[in-house]
């Protein structure tokens, strides 16, 4: 994303507003339209190419090899997730919205809410399955563990890309009305 904007405040499946710390400005830009045929493309390619890599990987697996594979397989997730994250909305940097005080104070509580329940829900379970999969490949060295764990880590990476420290601390400014645009 241009300057590493920061989102405040999501409109369902529709848009995204973001925020110029820099220079202060705010942007509307909307999602992208998305295909179910391809996430259940995706579940059957991870499913049976898993199998097919774990029969690989059983021969040569060893501690080395493992810590090699969850480095290799964190820094593929991390690319994934930035390439996930920035092809996700229409990006239009051009043209920057104006709302007034009011009207931000109610998007940053609602933008608020939203991140609550992105961090603690999303990043929880995600957690959870990057920790409990990781853990599990390197305990019964199984292909299929690294790629759940792998599975959980795309989410952690797209919260971190959201800077979610900058995030609540705008939303809390816009809130304070702190911040004026």
């Amino acid at each position: 994303m241009k300057n590493k904007l920061i989102p405040i405040y999501r409109e369902k499946e529709i848009y995204t507003l973001f925020f110029d710390d820099k220079n202060n400005k705010l942007y509307k830009f909307p999602h992208r339209e998305k295909s179910s045929l391809i996430y259940i493309l995706l579940f059957f390619v991870v499913l049976y190419g898993s199998q097919f890599i774990n029969q690989i990987y059983q021969p040569y697996k060893g501690v080395l090899l493992n810590i090699t594979l969850f480095a290799i397989a964190n820094g593929v997730c991390f690319f994934i997730a930035k390439f996930v994250y920035s092809h996700y909305y229409i990006q239009k940097t051009d043209e920057n919205i104006f709302l007034n005080q009011e009207s931000m104070k109610k998007y940053a509580t609602e933008g608020e809410n939203q991140y609550r329940l992105e961090v603690n829900l999303g990043g929880g379970i995600s957690l959870v399955m990057f920790v409990i999969g990781s853990v599990l490949f390197f305990i019964f060295q199984q292909m299929e563990l690294l790629i759940i764990g792998s599975l959980g880590s795309v989410p952690l990476f797209i919260i971190l890309i959201n800077r979610p420290l900058s995030r609540l601390k705008i939303l809390r400014g816009f809130q304070n009305k702190n911040i004026h645009l």
